[in-house]
């Protein structure tokens, strides 16, 4: 993330106090937009720090950080579950993808439900919480908070954490009707044969192909790489053994959205809008 030199002000507070009668210290952060680093720090380290469980519900995740941060603890064998709005499908920026890719479990909220969560649960014993944007210090446009609150083993009784995970179970729950984006459902009217044939990243090209022998109905699906994103128009079809080329430039599509392909190291996925990974490629 870019530090901002000229925006000094961030308030740390350390509070070694109890909670609700619970030794459940605290550290708060106070931020800014251009003073967000030490925040999303706070985040990350805690998210590496967990050896069991990690369980997140936030209304935005679009820092590349967090998300890798995320990818990392179910690498070295984490149970990760995350609950998500139904638009972080196309969020700019969105870590959604890089989820799915990773065999994050993942659920949507759907877009008719309120959904303004903004914390997560590590190990069943810290939480992070507040009004932080989970999308990088460019997203926090006013003062925001984050709260970081440990909850060793010996706690007695019920704690913070243990109100946050019983929350998040609920919400988790709520959402059993709701299709996990690892999990796509066998009757879905995906179209598994679209498929990323081929990119040019140094023309900024990329080039898809439908193996069916039928068309298949590209409308509303997203091509990204977790920073920008095209969104497909409503009614487009790609016919049966067709291929389409989608340059970001001259020959791109007026909606594309801080979509730039790097050379040297990306990744692109192509995302159904039921939330199924259709392709996925890395470099």
């Amino acid at each position: 993330m870019p530090k901002h030199a000229g925006l000094a002000f961030v308030l740390i507070l350390f509070v070694g106090v109890a909670l609700h009668g619970q030794d459940c210290p605290t550290q708060s952060y106070l931020v800014t937009r251009g003073t967000a680093e030490a925040a999303q720090a706070a985040i990350v380290q805690t998210i590496d720090g967990t050896a069991r469980s990690l369980d997140i519900a936030v209304s935005s995740f679009a820092d590349g950080a967090l998300g890798d941060a995320v990818i990392r603890a179910v690498q070295r064998g984490v149970s990760v579950r995350v609950v998500l709005p139904v638009s972080a499908r196309t969020e700019p920026g969105g870590q959604y993808a890089k989820l799915a890719a990773g065999t994050v479990p993942l659920k949507l909220v759907p877009a008719s439900t309120p959904f303004s969560y903004r914390f997560a649960v590590m190990d069943g014993a810290t939480v992070v919480s507040g009004t932080y944007e989970w999308a990088g210090g460019t997203s926090q446009v006013a003062f925001g908070t984050l709260t970081v609150i440990r909850c060793g083993s010996a706690t007695s009784g019920r704690s913070e954490a243990d109100e946050y995970s019983a929350d998040f179970l609920r919400l988790w729950d709520s959402l059993r009707g709701m299709q996990s984006a690892t999990k796509p459902a066998g009757a879905a009217s995906t179209s598994m044969s679209v498929a990323i044939q081929e990119i040019n990243a140094d023309e900024q090209c990329i080039l898809l192909f439908n193996r069916d022998a039928i068309p298949a109905d590209l409308s509303g699906w997203v091509l990204t790489d977790s920073e920008g994103r095209y969104v497909f128009p409503e009614g487009f079809e790609l016919g049966p053994g067709e291929l389409y080329h989608l340059c970001i430039g001259a020959l791109n599509p007026a909606d594309v959205f801080l979509f730039y392909l790097d050379p040297d190291h990306d990744e692109l996925y192509l995302i159904a809008p039921d939330g199924t990974l259709v392709d996925q490629t890395v470099w």
